[in-house]
């Protein structure tokens, strides 16, 4: 019997994995100057034609075709070539990566990133097979591709009536660490649900203001603000309500009209990927800002009143430990303390207090209600389900998981794959450098080999059935 994953995943070494994956990130940033090539209108055609012949048919009026005749409506515009890539070089990557000789060295890498892509969006469509709408985006699976400019974050391109497929961009940097894939759960599940039923996004952010009202009423966020600068106290003036007397209860409308979208998306990873995704998260940002974990909590706005574009670090960490608290599944309690030993300590500080507003104690409050927007509130654009009755983490997840931390692979999708690699990095933090690169490649491999047996561009893919049966999870408290 597979030893339950959490029973073995301890807190790991931060700062030998991050001096790790820091080597990995840099070592594609020489391969990258080699890619780059102006852009160029007949080049682009000549991409999109031998794209025809990899991509199924599928893919050719909703894609292909489509960006043929975008490019040279734009040529016939005399639009110049600088202005050509801005508009057509983030739609056409995917096609050119496919085919283009100079990205070879890739290609495992790529079918591996489109595996994993394909997992979290089936994932969610095969719950939805009778909401209007999805059916007809069913067999577009998202096309991926890897960000040559290091300095750009993931990212995805929503797909809309002219161009029905979705684009997901993973930074080159992370084509050798599919630890850090992790945050596709963010980027192609959580984007992608709000891209695919209508109606979503304005009820997600409906119920957490609601949600937030009702907490509000009960006097359950009780944590004091600091001084509130001149500039943000006129930006969040809309949100004040007449005789209220504080700040505290606009900034916090301010911050759940702003921020909805993406800390739902945040909510959808940890529930496509448990536990962890939020030592994902932890990895992730700890890498980009100065390799430490600095819990910012003054990120909510900048000096020119206009809020950052995604919420503050801190409240994107107590989020996950809040949602893991509200889900129920058997290593729960191991996996929250195993969270909160990795950031849980500096939680409780103010951290770069310049210009800094709002007490952290403030937004571990206020995750908890978006967790509880999440775990209680049933949504009709979700057919009457609660977002985690629709995508959890349970217990088979954390069998499934450790199984294929010990090689068994024969239920595992791939974000079980992703998970175990992530927390088997969390384990092991001693692991040699060469150790960590093998575990990469074999990770990719795997992942590549899911894609081939899938046959995920073939003209009837096969996709694995997902592992999800409602029975194994059942929400603390459903309203």
């Amino acid at each position: 019997m597979a030893t339950n994953i959490s029973q073995r995943a301890r807190l790991g070494d931060l700062s030998r994995m991050l001096a790790y994956l820091d080597s990995q990130a840099r070592s594609t940033q020489s391969r990258d100057k080699d890619l780059k090539s102006v852009f160029d209108a007949a080049g682009a055609l000549q991409t999109l034609s031998r794209a025809a012949k990899v991509l199924p048919e599928r893919y050719h009026s909703t894609y292909l075709d489509v960006l043929a005749r975008a490019i040279l409506q734009a040529q016939k515009a005399g639009l110049e070539p600088k202005q050509m890539r801005e508009l057509f070089a983030d739609l056409l990557a995917p096609a050119q990566q496919l085919t283009d000789l100079r990205f070879a060295s890739l290609d495992q890498h790529l079918k591996a990133h489109n595996a994993l892509t394909s997992n979290l969006y089936q994932r969610f469509l095969h719950r939805f097979t009778t909401i209007d709408d999805i059916s007809s985006v069913d067999n577009l699976d998202p096309l991926g591709y890897f960000i040559l400019d290091q300095q750009t974050g993931p990212f995805t391109l929503l797909p809309d009536r002219t161009l029905p497929v979705t684009i997901i961009a993973k930074p080159l940097s992370l084509a050798q660490l599919p630890a850090l894939w992790i945050i596709d759960g963010h980027e192609v599940a959580g984007h992608g649900v709000h891209a695919l039923v209508p109606g979503f996004t304005q009820e997600f952010k409906q119920a957490l203001a609601d949600q937030l009202e009702d907490s509000l009423a009960k006097g359950l966020l009780k944590a004091r603000m600091r001084r509130v600068p001149r500039a943000i106290a006129r930006k969040v003036n809309a949100y004040k309500r007449p005789g209220e007397r504080t700040l505290k209860p606009a900034v916090l409308r301010y911050l759940a009209d702003a921020y909805a979208v993406e800390l739902s998306a945040d909510a959808i990873g940890t529930l496509n990927f448990g536990p962890a995704f939020a030592h994902g998260l932890c990895l992730y940002f700890s890498m980009r800002d100065n390799k430490h974990l600095k819990q910012d909590i003054s990120s909510a706005f900048d000096t020119d009143l206009e809020s950052d574009r995604h919420p503050p670090l801190a409240l994107r960490y107590a989020l996950a430990l809040e949602l893991m608290q509200q889900l129920d599944f058997a290593a729960q309690l191991a996996h929250c303390s195993l969270i909160d030993r990795r950031f849980g300590d500096q939680m409780e500080e103010e951290i770069d207090g310049s210009g800094s507003f709002v007490l952290f104690e403030l937004l571990h409050q206020f995750a908890a209600v978006i967790a509880q927007t999440c775990t209680q509130y049933r949504f009709a654009s979700l057919g009457d389900k609660t977002l985690s009755q629709v995508m959890t983490w349970s217990d088979r997840d954390e069998t499934l998981a450790a199984k294929a931390r010990a090689g068994d692979l024969l239920e595992a999708e791939a974000r079980h794959v992703i998970c175990a690699h992530l927390l088997d990095l969390c384990d092991r933090s001693e692991m040699s450098q060469s150790e960590r690169e093998q575990a990469a490649q074999k990770v990719i491999s795997i992942l590549a080999g899911f894609y081939q047996e899938q046959c995920l561009i073939c003209i009837e893919p096969r996709y694995r059935p997902s592992n999800f049966l409602l029975s194994d999870f059942a929400p603390k408290r459903v309203i």
